[in-house]
């Protein structure tokens, strides 16, 4: 290759080749050929110029193999300045080396991708990480010529850093958008489902992929979602529905909502209820689409519990006005429950006894409702008794005959022999009139209402499904109705406190739970009987007590509580009961002083306490409490009898805080007979 001076006054390169001419044996000539080649060199030159300031790294192979052909290694034979960058090694030092040399740590898989190139010709694009120099590579290797290959290098490490970087953050992001306890969709403009979370196709019941292109409505199963053909949105409610305005809100007009709350009927396996969902809303754009993020919060079973603590707070309230009216209520019913032991010996003939009778059970039932109205309200103390079936039916069977619709026809069967129960009959009345009502209610068209009472043993083995329950001889109530019956579904249900099928405003789900509780405490249990559209049955199973006579303050036992001149002083705000008390006291043997507070008695008994025997004392009283004034008089004579006197259970706390023997306690309304009775057992402690 020559170099010359071409015509047009430019330098070029031309190649010569020249061969000799004999003629006659003897060389007489020489034939050349001159091949101008400068636009083959400028072309060289650009090509070399090109590869060297090209960005992505070049470099040109020579693959190496052993005496049975098989690739062993290849060697650099010529480099780019990006390459030598890509090394951080100068350029001239690279050409020559072989890949050991380059590459330490390499992986010997490549070496087969680059014979595979050699062999077969076709080019190949991968991806790999070089260690040596802790990149990621991106090589696209070609043969340019029989036992060599090129390759192509582009640095995509940060790239390929980033996007890991973008897949870990969605990864995270789709974690927490699957696993967040709150119902995620994502709804395009025409309200139809794009994407949901694992908790909403959970609360639905389906999988997201049959969930996907439905609309919002019929997602979450509202039930005007299926009133017309076209579905959610074309109903003749859905133009109120608080779910959809949000919606469209959002989507129209990139309004956010934040927990609007939105009450739904939505339909179920069982039937429609009523769901109080809080949605919140957001506008997203999946490319250029506007969507709306929904949030979704089932709060249907916080509403129920904020509502039965609503109620509980109401019955809390209702049980204090219930402690006031029933301390009045007992200021009223003392006099007349004693006044009537007192008329009863001045009555002249049976018309007389009988008024005087009336009197007395009036009052009778009037305490009963007032413990009653104690028990709902702030509790009041369990009076146990030995009792008779029959007097408690006797009681409900007046009650319900004047008191129920009369297309429900009762029936009231009480076998003679039946054996007595030791139990509260407030308490007990209480279970049978509830038992009784609810029996009323599944009969709303009329039907049959029986309770029956029986004696019954029962043995381990009936007694296997009553944890707790003893064997032996057992009394049984059993309330019969003919009505609509229970359902299955529901039946394991009904013991549950504020459980109940009845409309909103209509029961209080208390019932039925009140009723086992008091079964429960009395030893006792409730089985049911139930057959739809048939008919409920209740048997209400109590232990059963050895027969006694019941214990009844007649005149003739009155006369074994007679004083003998005892002195007692009686303290009470209420003018009637402390008449009344003088009167009753003092028609049998006692002798009676009184004090309308606690000042007076306190000056009144240090003036006496050497001659008052007892002391009887109302506990809820104005300016100094009851208490206050036992207290205090036992801190004047600290062996003095102590009698209380209230209606109230909760007053009577504290009173074993009062020095010497302990207080105790005559619970309102009482009859002159309990209270004959009570005084004579504290002045005679040792008497029969």
């Amino acid at each position: 290759l020559n170099r010359h001076l071409r015509a047009d006054g430019s330098l070029g390169w031309h190649t010569t080749s020249a061969l000799p001419v004999y003629r006659g044996g003897q060389v007489c000539g020489v034939d050349g050929v001159l091949v101008d080649v400068t636009e083959l060199c400028n072309a060289k030159a650009d090509s070399e110029l090109l590869l060297a300031e090209m960005a992505e790294a070049f470099a040109l192979y020579e693959l190496l193999r052993d005496a049975d052909g098989c690739a062993v290694d290849f060697r650099l034979v010529k480099a780019n300045r990006s390459f030598a960058h890509l090394l951080a090694q100068p350029a001239g030092s690279l050409e020559g080396r072989l890949s050991r040399d380059i590459f330490p740590g390499l992986d010997q898989g490549l070496l087969s991708h680059f014979d595979e190139v050699v062999r077969s010709g076709r080019a190949l694009s991968l991806e790999c990480y070089m260690p040596s120099l802790s990149r990621f590579l991106s090589i696209r290797a070609y043969r340019p010529k029989p036992g060599f290959f090129a390759c192509t290098f582009v640095d995509n490490t940060d790239s390929r850093r980033a996007r890991e970087a973008l897949e870990r953050e969605e990864a995270e992001l789709s974690a927490v958008y699957n696993q967040a306890p709150v119902m995620m969709a994502v709804v395009d403009r025409q309200r139809r489902i794009r994407r949901v979370n694992r908790a909403l196709a959970e609360f639905v019941g389906h999988t997201e992929a049959e969930i996907l292109h439905l609309k919002a409505g019929s997602l979450i199963s509202c039930i005007h979602a299926f009133d017309v053909p076209g579905g959610c949105g074309e109903g003749p409610d859905c133009a109120r529905c608080e779910f959809r305005k949000c919606i469209i809100e959002t989507l129209e007009h990139g309004v956010t909502h934040r927990r609007h709350e939105v009450s739904m009927t939505l339909r179920s396996a069982s039937q429609p209820s009523v769901h109080t969902l809080l949605l919140s809303t957001a506008m997203l754009h999946l490319g250029d689409e506007p969507v709306a993020l929904l949030c979704i919060e089932d709060v249907t079973k916080t509403r129920r519990l904020e509502g039965q603590l609503l109620r509980m707070q109401r019955l809390e309230s209702l049980g204090s006005l219930a402690t006031g009216v029933a301390h009045d209520l007992n200021n009223i019913l003392v006099p007349i429950m004693m006044s009537t032991d007192l008329l009863a010996p001045l009555a002249k003939g049976p018309d007389m006894e009988g008024v005087i009778q009336l009197l007395r059970s009036s009052a009778q039932r009037g305490a009963s409702i007032l413990r009653q109205l104690l028990l709902f309200g702030r509790g009041a103390e369990v009076h146990r008794c030995s009792t008779e079936p029959a007097s408690l039916l006797g009681e409900l069977s007046h009650i319900i005959r004047e008191t129920f619709p009369r297309n429900i026809s009762f029936r009231c069967e009480v076998p003679d022999g039946l054996a007595c129960i030791d139990v509260d009959p407030t308490q007990i009345h209480q279970v049978l009139l509830n038992l009784c009502v609810n029996a009323r209610d599944a009969m709303p068209k009329g039907g049959t209402l029986t309770v029956r009472a029986a004696n019954v043993v029962l043995s381990t083995e009936e007694l296997a499904q009553q944890p707790g329950a003893l064997p032996g001889p057992y009394l049984r109530f059993s309330v019969s109705d003919t009505g609509t019956g229970i359902p299955a579904g529901v039946i394991d249900k009904i013991f549950d406190p504020f459980f109940t099928t009845k409309p909103i405003g209509q029961g209080t789900g208390l019932g039925l739970s009140t009723v086992q509780g008091i079964v429960s405490s009395h030893g006792g249990f409730i089985v049911v009987d139930t057959v739809l559209g048939r008919g409920t049955t209740f048997h209400v199973n109590l232990p059963a007590t050895a027969r006694e006579d019941a214990v009844k303050a007649t005149e003739e036992d009155l006369r074994a509580f007679v004083g003998e001149g005892q002195l007692i002083l009686v303290i009470d705000d209420e003018a009637s009961i402390r008449q009344m008390m003088r009167l009753g006291l003092g028609s049998h043997g006692y002798r009676v002083i009184d004090a309308s507070d606690g000042a007076t008695a306190l000056s009144t008994f240090a003036a006496q306490s050497s001659e008052i025997s007892l002391v009887i004392c109302d506990l809820m009283m104005p300016h100094m409490d009851g208490r206050a004034a036992l207290d205090c008089i036992r801190s004047i004579r600290r062996s003095v009898p102590l009698i209380a006197i209230s209606g109230v259970i909760q007053a009577s706390h504290g009173l074993q805080q009062i020095p010497g023997d302990p207080v105790i306690l005559l619970q309102k309304p009482f009859e002159l007979g309990d209270m004959l009775r009570l005084v004579h057992t504290v002045l005679h402690p040792r008497a029969p």
